[in-house]
């Protein structure tokens, strides 16, 4: 039961948001991000090897939201593992108050 048979259909209204941020366009941004930076985080320097493993984030240098030209930008982005991505989001916000 997919689209208009699906009793959860509410008539294709998907916000422009989430379409946004599961295309293609972005995964493949993401994966271009991770490889020109060699899956290494560029603050901390941490990589994944075997037997040591490290959750990356592909984070914009220029907010997705502030900056919608530059979102697939390559030059835009840059690889960052779980923490320092926290990190980098702390600062952002500290430095708004």
């Amino acid at each position: 039961m997919s689209g208009e048979n699906n009793p959860w259909w509410k008539g294709g209204i998907t916000p422009l948001n989430t379409i946004l941020r599961t295309s293609a366009e972005l995964r493949n941004w993401r994966r271009e991000v991770f490889k020109r930076d060699d899956y290494t985080c560029q603050y901390c320097h941490e990589k994944s090897e075997k037997g040591h493993s490290i959750i990356l984030n592909a984070h914009h240098i220029k907010s997705w939201a502030d900056f919608p030209k530059e979102r697939y930008n390559l030059e835009n982005g840059i690889a960052l593992c779980y923490d320092c991505h926290k990190y980098v989001h702390r600062i952002d916000i500290l430095s708004q108050q």
